[in-house]
């Protein structure tokens, strides 16, 4: 069998095998391994988390009392944390502060907490949150988050830039000499799809849903998402161009 009908076929294995990969990868990040449980109808549908309250204790309050609420050795925890239960005592504290010893499981703590600006919806929804759903597992009704899963997204991902990358430099270096062959032609076509799956589909999609950014407006993380996926099209076809000018492609 010919050399460039054995590598063209290699190059198919591996464009199957990439895309085999990213099925996994696409499919592991969108259930995140739930688990289903089973509901009569005599039970109470499970509580959906505040997010709007979620949005607010992301931005303002987890430096200090932690993302679980659990606290530091400095900042008391506020799940378990029986001053919670009192809604206008913790209202107080936010608009107002608090400074002073303050005695938690047993434990005394002489921190200080500022006033924080936040507006009465704001405050109705951070109380509603810890006291709700702050250190709770958080579920929607019928599925439970296992939080310990294998993250496949992430590997598959790392395993597509590392190809990606690796395939960008091949080119750039490499002319394009002896004319057409269908086992550059293979190459040439996983790398370009690659770069434009993860530069026009993943990068906004992450940019929309990424937790860290839930505090920003929809308008925000739209408009950001949409930049990325215009400057992803546009490098990539300036970049195709660039690279037919040189005689790599």
């Amino acid at each position: 069998m010919p050399v460039a009908s054995r590598t063209s076929r290699r190059l198919v294995i591996l464009a199957f095998a990439l895309l085999f990969i990213m099925a996994l990868g696409n499919l592991a990040g969108a259930q995140e391994v739930t688990v289903e449980v089973e509901q009569t109808s005599e039970e109470t549908p499970a509580r959906q988390v505040n997010e709007a309250g979620q949005a607010v204790y992301d931005s303002v309050c987890f430096v200090c009392h932690q993302p679980n609420g659990q606290g530091t050795d400095v900042f008391p925890p506020l799940y378990p944390n029986s001053h919670v239960d009192d809604a206008e005592y913790v209202e107080d504290v936010i608009r107002n502060g608090r400074s002073g010893d303050i005695v938690v499981n047993g434990v005394t703590y002489s921190s200080s907490m500022p006033a924080q600006n936040l507006s009465d919806e704001e405050i109705a929804a951070v109380i509603d949150y810890i006291q709700n759903d702050l250190g709770r597992l958080p579920v929607s009704p019928g599925e439970v988050t296992d939080e310990e899963s294998f993250p496949w997204g992430l590997v598959s991902l790392f395993v597509l830039i590392s190809v990606l990358a690796v395939g960008i430099a091949y080119v750039i270096v490499t002319p394009a000499a002896g004319g057409f062959t269908w086992a550059r032609a293979w190459w040439l076509g996983i790398i370009v799809f690659l770069y434009f799956a993860i530069g026009t589909v993943w990068l906004p999609d992450y940019i929309i849903n990424e937790p860290s950014l839930k505090s920003m407006p929809d308008l925000v993380k739209d408009l950001a998402a949409s930049g990325a996926w215009f400057v992803a099209l546009a490098v990539g076809i300036y970049s195709l161009r660039f690279l037919q000018k040189k005689g790599r492609v």
